[in-house]
């Protein structure tokens, strides 16, 4: 996907969460976040998105580029319960991300 095919989303429509390879349907508000692991800014967001695990009435979904390994090293290591998606050696852009530490509302 090219920058000139990026996703832009508007106040009530639907992130297409089928690019992530879940489910459009969902019966809580989802936060999809995307940190890179080779950012300085995402590594000292990491430990504040512990939050999420404490918020019930939204689905959080952390997007990095890091291999499934290195995400089940940061989901034990801080006691993370969201779900952490590998998004590794692809670019961002395919999934409607135009940068890091972009948070995304989506259902809200």
């Amino acid at each position: 996907m090219s920058s000139n095919n990026l996703i832009v989303l508007t106040r009530g429509q639907s992130y297409p969460f089928e690019l992530l390879g879940l489910s459009q349907e969902s019966e809580l508000d989802r936060i999809v976040c995307a940190v890179s692991l080779n950012c300085g800014h995402c590594i000292k967001l990491l430990p504040l998105l512990k939050e999420f695990d404490e918020n019930s009435k939204i689905e959080f979904l952390l997007i990095t580029n890091g291999t499934d390994d290195e995400n089940t090293i940061i989901k034990e290591h801080l006691g993370f319960q969201f779900k952490i998606i590998s998004f590794t050696n692809r670019d961002y852009s395919e999934i409607g991300i135009s940068c890091y530490c972009q948070p995304i509302l989506a259902g809200i």
